[in-house]
């Protein structure tokens, strides 16, 4: 096992279908590695990094995809690219149902 940092450029790029589905009591939440409060110390650091806006890319839902749903979901930390400070992205033509997504 091992680990690695974060970086601004990580992303999830769907081109079929995501399916994350959650629920009021337990949301799919996507977030920085730094980011203890969802997961436990995921880094093995402590206290010695924080998460912050930007520490990763974003998740991009590519207009080829078919069947997504995201529902019951927190997007956090986010949004790192030149040009561009989206942390969901979702192209023209992707077909993709959402509800109760909240991006932090």
């Amino acid at each position: 096992s091992g680990s690695y940092p974060s970086s601004p450029y990580n992303a999830i790029e769907v081109k079929g279908s995501i399916i994350a589905q959650g629920t009021q009591l337990q949301p799919v939440v996507v977030t920085s590695f730094r980011d203890d409060s969802y997961g436990g110390d995921t880094n093995n650091d402590g206290s010695a990094t924080s998460p912050a806006a930007n520490d990763w890319h974003k998740i991009l839902i590519k207009a080829t995809s078919s069947g997504s749903n995201l529902s019951h979901m927190k997007i956090r930390y986010g949004g790192s690219w030149v040009g561009s400070a989206n942390s969901l992205t979702i192209e023209e033509g992707a077909s993709v149902l959402q509800s109760n997504v909240v991006i932090e």
